[in-house]
């Protein structure tokens, strides 16, 4: 299962890197995709929040019945103005877990009030359970301390 989490990162010794695990709600996951760093300005020393793209660890995933690429439309009421347009680069989650990233945009139209947007989206395949473990292991392995022994 595939999700999108927000991280806070504060100070200049802090790092987020793919294959990283994290916990969050009592889950672990997986960081398979760094979307977006953002700094904010307005602390007292370097913070930044970054958008990752993340994969629960342990949940199978059905996206072998899923195409690799689509063509998917999304409507806008412009009346509202309420929703953000979808951008080349974005993930989007048209079922539960299953992930697409807009690769064009083919085409817009109005009906009535509406903007529809034609989109081609790219299936992200999440990560076997052997890249999973191997991205554990090496964290593991990361954390181990080399003690100075003496001869025996």
């Amino acid at each position: 299962m595939l999700t999108i989490l927000k991280l806070y990162r504060e100070g200049f010794n802090e790092k987020v890197s793919i294959g990283e695990s994290i916990e969050y709600l009592g889950e672990k996951y997986i960081i398979i995709r760094i979307l977006e760093i953002n700094k904010l300005y307005f602390s007292k020393s370097i913070s930044l929040t970054v958008r990752v793209l993340v994969q629960k660890v342990g949940a199978l995933s059905d996206y072998y019945n899923c195409k690799r690429e689509v063509i998917v439309d999304n409507r806008y009421d412009q009346s509202k103005d309420d929703k953000r347009i979808i951008k080349i680069g974005d993930i989007i989650f048209p079922e539960k877990g299953i992930a697409y990233e807009v690769v064009s945009i083919n085409r817009f139209r109005y009906e009535f009030v509406d903007l529809v947007v034609e989109y081609s989206v790219r299936l992200i395949v999440p990560w076997s359970k052997e890249e999973i473990n191997e991205a554990l292991k090496d964290e593991r392995r990361s954390t181990f301390k080399v003690l100075e022994g003496g001869k025996v």
